[in-house]
């Protein structure tokens, strides 16, 4: 089965693309690296994040997604709604903009429409986030059944690891026990703290390759929990000796979102160019690191 390509209905091309202009903008192939963000400064371990970390003494958990503090996971459209302070939904009649009818609606989705978003309400930092769906080209839905049954995702593209601590209500500490020098490493410690190891690590061949990991890359973190999943894309550069890391992209799946995601990126899937998705249990990555 194929899965529709409606407003990205895989995070898999939107998150990547994005992961893939911050990373070149870093000095993919340029023999300089600087932060994609004002948050990210250089030390000088000249090896990436990733193959610094000590996974042994993060396993995996199973706490939970804390939304800025404010919302828990497993999050329902219904809980999410009075956290909205806008939405833009495309349908084949007017377009949705009153949060209050992502569960009531009988409009149908508009297939042809790219790009949806939610704006978040001033106690989650007024995002705007991405909105995508998950269903198959035989498929189509209303509004109501979309968000009510849990084919919605929202993401964060193209972000800084400022941004992304908010998201996941993580505490940085001002001096790092792992003594790293650059702030996106700091954060992503973080991160892995407060959370543990992550369940799935998928990325490009052609992008990361885990065993010459202390090289770097591009690659997204995924923690797989009861009912829903959340990721984290990762830029992790390494250059002239110096390690820039950034958490530069944030992905949310409800759990039926989470199964076809999970299945399509299972699959093996291909970008424009012939690179090969590759979907790994992050534990067994971990273990070659």
């Amino acid at each position: 089965m194929t899965q529709r390509i409606r407003r990205h209905s895989l995070s898999l091309f939107a998150a990547f693309t994005a992961l893939l202009l911050v990373l070149c903008a870093s000095g993919c192939g340029s023999g300089s690296a600087t932060g994609s963000s004002s948050d990210s400064t250089s030390s000088t371990s000249g090896t990436s994040w990733i193959s610094t970390v000590d996974w042994a003494a993060h396993p995996a958990t199973d706490t939970p997604l804390s939304l800025f503090g404010e919302l828990t996971a497993p999050i329902t459209i219904d809980a999410l709604v009075p956290h909205l302070a806008g939405v833009n939904i495309a349908t084949t009649g007017d377009s949705i903009t009153d949060p209050s009818q992502l569960t009531t609606s009988d409009l149908q989705l508009d297939s042809d429409v790219t790009y949806d978003t939610f704006t978040l309400d001033s106690s989650m930092s007024s995002l705007s986030m991405s909105v995508s769906f998950a269903f198959y080209q035989t498929e189509t839905s209303t509004v109501k059944n979309a968000f009510t049954n849990d084919y919605w995702k929202m993401s964060l593209d193209s972000t800084s690891s400022s941004t992304i601590d908010s998201l996941l209500n993580v505490e940085v500490e001002d001096q790092d026990s792992t003594n790293v020098n650059d702030e996106g490493s700091v954060r992503l410690n973080a991160i892995i703290r407060a959370y543990g190891a992550p369940t799935y690590i998928w990325y490009y061949g052609s992008q990361f390759d885990v065993a010459n990991a202390s090289q770097g890359g591009a690659y997204d973190l995924v923690w797989e929990r009861d009912g829903y999943a959340f990721d984290v894309v990762v830029q992790d550069v390494v250059s002239n000796g110096s390690t820039v890391a950034d958490a530069a992209g944030f992905g949310y799946y409800p759990g039926k979102a989470w199964s076809r995601e999970k299945e399509q990126l299972q699959s093996g899937l291909e970008d424009a160019n012939g690179n090969k998705v590759e979907f790994k249990t992050f534990a067994d990555v971990a273990s070659q690191l």
